[in-house]
């Protein structure tokens, strides 16, 4: 009654100044909305020494987490610049290696057979001179099946078959599962079907002319498929 006056009085000064005085008039006046008002004010207080609880654990995660140093496969959670930095990291680390350090450079033919010879200690003729049987294939004197120029950019199937050919070389000769007459390479097939079954090409987005921080990405998940692999099978 007194507000419904107050609100209501002919003189100006006697009357509320805004309508937040009036909001809170009401609230004073009505115990629950007191309460409720209150009980919102709580529920906000602790979501938000939550939410900031578990973003600072988020972060923290963030700084320590190594993802080639605990078995996993590089996540595709992570910025895609970081996952190629992280990756280029991780090799540059193992094998004492800076092929992979311009991360947006495109991956060349040329930097594949460095990373051959440099990083897996190939025999130079092996990487360099391919070879020369028609149709091409395996050659245990030949790395490359075919002549490609060192300029060549290099597509991300192709990567997978060079990647594989590296860490197994049984896999990529094995083409007992191609049917037919298909019109790409049998071991780039079965490489691919390799990779993508293990998780090597997570991380590697573009499927042409990748860059060295994707092959970066794709030898590192290699790498570490290859020691679980050998890992379980010594146990």
């Amino acid at each position: 009654g007194n507000i419904i006056a107050r609100c209501t009085a002919f003189a100006p000064d006697r009357r509320y100044p805004d309508m937040h005085q009036v909001r809170r008039a009401l609230l004073l006046a009505n115990p629950k909305s007191q309460a409720g008002q209150a009980g919102k004010i709580a529920f906000i207080s602790i979501t938000a020494a939550a939410l900031l609880t578990f973003t600072g654990i988020r972060i923290y995660e963030r700084i320590t987490y190594n993802p080639f140093t605990d078995g996993s496969i590089i996540p595709l959670v992570m910025p895609d610049d970081e996952r190629q930095q992280e990756a280029a990291a991780y090799l540059r680390e193992k094998y004492q290696t800076h092929l992979f350090d311009n991360c947006s450079a495109y991956y060349t033919v040329g930097l594949l057979k460095d990373t051959l010879i440099e990083v897996y200690g190939m025999d130079e003729d092996y990487v360099r001179v391919p070879s020369s049987l028609e149709p091409p294939q395996e050659n245990e004197s030949h790395f490359l099946p075919w002549s490609l120029d060192d300029a060549q950019y290099i597509d991300r199937d192709y990567l997978a078959y060079f990647v594989t050919k590296v860490y197994w070389p049984d896999i990529a000769d094995n083409w007992s599962s191609v049917k037919g007459v298909p019109e790409t390479y049998p071991g780039i097939i079965v490489s691919v079907e390799w990779c993508q079954n293990h998780g090597i090409l997570t991380g590697a987005n573009r499927p042409r002319d990748v860059s060295c921080g994707e092959a970066a990405i794709v030898f590192a998940n290699a790498d570490r498929v290859s020691s679980m692999l050998e890992g379980s099978k010594n146990k």
